[in-house]
């Protein structure tokens, strides 16, 4: 067929569903798939800042020789990104997202003059990133950030007043957080905290950044738990989602305001050193929140040891129960029973949410016995879309569980995690049982599932990619939202 009878709008459509690993092949395929495919490739880019003794920590990694050479070939892919971006202005335009990862020793001036040039260049960039604190960002870097820009990820950065004000159409903005990054790829169950950035947190600070800032369209905010009691209300009343990193405790969280002003509110995440004074916030208000459809709660297993009283769990599942428009849900309560959810109906509960498709399961530290994965299998939607299970299972290989999987024909993400040890899962057998997944995960690896060939094949992520995960490297949102915080 001749391509002249096809408009480029319909070809840039169909190339959308080429999974993002074969993209790359379309290149070289004529010129109006190679401006078509360089679009997608480009249009989300990260830069590497990576070497000496951070770059260990960054890799995961005691090996020198692996270290210099991915340094190496990080390094000098990130600098012909930004090179291409300073001298190609049609290139330039291509980049909506950019992500850098800093994890260099010294304070890396070369490469940051060489960033600051290339976001001066950036006219259509909509999401900035920085990860890392060496070096860590910096106002003359952000500075250049284009002002158009609506998304705006500062874990490791603390902003000035006079740096946010520049933006006038921000979005989304996720404020320092003092959890990093988990430092390998097996069982690693509790958060990763970063002292340097605990102690940049200022609650009083951030609040009067955010009072100046210009709020006209944002709609998305990630800030630590010390800032909710501060925080102004036509904030609160304006935002649809809200995560809140709890980094020393939560009795003074102050969660009522988020219930009585977040009336817009559609995805709702608490993360962090939690311990069993949340559970008393929790209102069970029908008329409180009713546009949820996503909600996290995800307790360390340092804070959360005191296995919960019954009315209070019986509170938290009225509460979640209660939000009829809930379609993702992620629970992870290391100390509950788990023999109460055998006698209450809470688990039952979790089957009777009619638009949940994304279900998130950390079951704590109890060992799961095979009459919970039954039950769990019972009430598992046949509309799910993404699952994690994170558990600690000591038994033979979970077949029904997967044969209960292969019949949830939507389900795109898997993801398993063993809390001590790996679970008893071929991961090859898993993908080919259920033919839709794209996605599978076994503790913090993850591969993507490869059907093209004449065989099925498991794509590894290298570790860093895993490790710096934004949501352009997801196939589908819901995987991201799922993989998060795990």
């Amino acid at each position: 067929m001749s391509q002249s009878i096809v408009p480029t709008e319909i070809w840039s459509h169909i190339v959308q569903y080429v999974p993002r690993g074969e993209q790359t092949k379309l290149l070289g395929v004529s010129s109006l798939f190679h401006d078509i495919a360089l679009d997608l490739i480009f249009s989300a880019v990260k830069i590497y800042f990576v070497g000496g003794d951070q770059a260990y920590s960054m890799l995961n990694t005691d090996h020198e020789e692996f270290l210099d050479e991915t340094s190496q070939k990080l390094t000098t892919r990130s600098w012909e990104i930004l090179r291409r971006i300073t001298r190609d202005s049609n290139f330039a335009r291509l980049v909506k997202s950019l992500t850098v990862v800093a994890f260099t020793d010294g304070i890396a001036l070369f490469e940051q003059l060489c960033l600051g040039d290339a976001l001066v260049a950036l006219s259509n960039l909509r999401t900035f990133r920085w990860h890392g604190t060496h070096p860590g960002l910096t106002d003359a870097i952000a500075g250049h950030i284009s002002q158009a820009t609506e998304s705006i990820c500062l874990q490791t950065y603390v902003p000035s007043s006079e740096a946010m004000q520049r933006f006038t159409g921000l979005r989304r903005v996720a404020f320092t957080s003092p959890f990093l990054y988990p430092d390998d790829e097996e069982a690693h169950d509790s958060c990763t905290f970063v002292e340097e950035l605990y102690s940049a947190i200022d609650s009083t600070r951030f609040n009067h950044v955010l009072g100046s800032m210009n709020i006209d369209f944002l709609q998305s905010l990630a800030i630590d738990g010390a800032c909710i009691s501060g925080m102004p209300v036509r904030i609160l009343s304006a935002l649809k989602e809200l995560t809140i990193c709890i980094s020393t405790d939560c009795e003074n969280l102050n969660l009522d305001l988020v219930f009585r002003h977040s009336i817009k509110l559609e995805s709702f995440s608490i993360v962090g050193f939690i311990g069993l004074e949340i559970f008393p916030s929790f209102i069970t208000d029908t008329s409180v929140l009713p546009s949820l459809h996503s909600f996290r709660l995800s307790c360390d297993n340092a804070t959360m040891v005191e296995t919960p009283e019954p009315q209070w769990v019986e509170g938290l599942f009225k509460f979640i129960g209660d939000r009829k428009k809930l379609r993702r849900l992620y629970l992870r309560i290391p100390s509950i029973d788990l023999n109460l959810l055998h006698e209450t109906s809470h688990l039952d509960l979790l089957g009777k949410l009619k638009h949940l498709q994304v279900l998130g399961l950390h079951t704590g530290v109890t060992d799961i016995d095979m009459p919970f994965i039954c039950d769990l299998c019972k009430i598992l939607p046949t509309g799910l879309k993404a699952f994690h299970l994170a558990m600690d299972w000591s038994g033979d290989p979970l077949l029904n569980l997967v044969d209960i999987l292969a019949t949830c024909r939507h389900l795109t993400f898997a993801h398993f995690y063993g809390i001590f040890n790996r679970l008893p899962l071929l991961l090859i057998d898993l993908a080919t049982d259920v033919t839709s997944l794209k996605m599978v995960g076994l503790n913090r690896a993850l591969w993507d599932v490869d059907r093209s060939g004449p065989e099925l094949e498991l794509k590894k992520w290298p570790r860093w990619k895993i490790k710096f995960a934004s949501e352009e490297d997801f196939e589908c949102e819901d995987a991201y939202w799922l993989f998060q915080f795990n």
